[in-house]
């Protein structure tokens, strides 16, 4: 199961529309819903700012698919200025719609959503002590909250190959970025590290005319 959440969320409506901001959100979960059909074991739900992802079966199909939802919705999310953060686990849950969750995996990707300082997708360690080095991830040291990274690398979503891959650029995120501001000394490191995270497009270091 993943949960994911827009970071800023409190005091939003001081900077955006009311009518807005939901038309956003729901798009992002129309994004889920989309990706999703098909995958019968797979559920989506929405509570508020937070975007639940479910699936029954084998963990590494699941975190495959997980992946690769959640890295469409981080690239979307940036368009729409609504920049989402989250964490995926496995584990045993129950569910009640429309919005009742209770399990071991619950409370480990709900503790663990919220603790990484950045726009992304991380697997806790439930999901990464059963992930098999395939999909929409690569290793990274996640920043965290209240300064540092953590002391080993671990599975992130890969979004910025997806953003790439849509022909978008660096400059183009840092534009969006810009638009999210003030920045004060609480806010400015979740971007920083997304943009550590994301690198140099390739053709920013190539030397013009090479």
């Amino acid at each position: 199961m993943t949960f994911i959440d827009v970071l800023g969320w409190k005091g939003i409506w001081l900077r955006r529309t009311g009518p807005e901001v939901v038309r956003h959100l729901k798009k992002l979960v129309d994004t889920a819903e989309m990706m999703v059909r098909g995958a019968d074991e797979t559920k989506v739900l929405s509570i508020s700012d937070t975007i639940v992802l479910l699936t029954i079966g084998e963990p590494k199909i699941g975190l495959q698919l997980h992946g690769d939802v959640t890295a469409q919705m981080i690239c979307d999310s940036i368009s729409y200025g609504l920049p989402l953060r989250g964490a995926t686990a496995c584990g045993q849950f129950f569910v009640e719609p429309p919005s009742i969750l209770v399990g071991p995996a619950v409370d480990e990707a709900a503790s663990w959503h919220e603790a990484t300082d950045w726009i992304g997708v991380i697997q806790t360690p439930s999901a990464f002590l059963a992930y098999d080095g395939i999909g929409p991830w690569r290793e990274e040291h996640a920043p965290v909250k209240g300064g540092g990274v953590r002391p080993f690398k671990i599975p992130c979503v890969d979004w910025p190959r997806v953003w790439r891959k849509q022909g978008r650029t660096r400059q183009e995120l840092q534009r969006y970025f810009s638009a999210m501001g003030p920045f004060d000394t609480s806010v400015a490191t979740k971007y920083t590290n997304t943009l550590l995270f994301y690198g140099d497009d390739l053709q920013t270091l190539v030397p013009s005319g090479a």
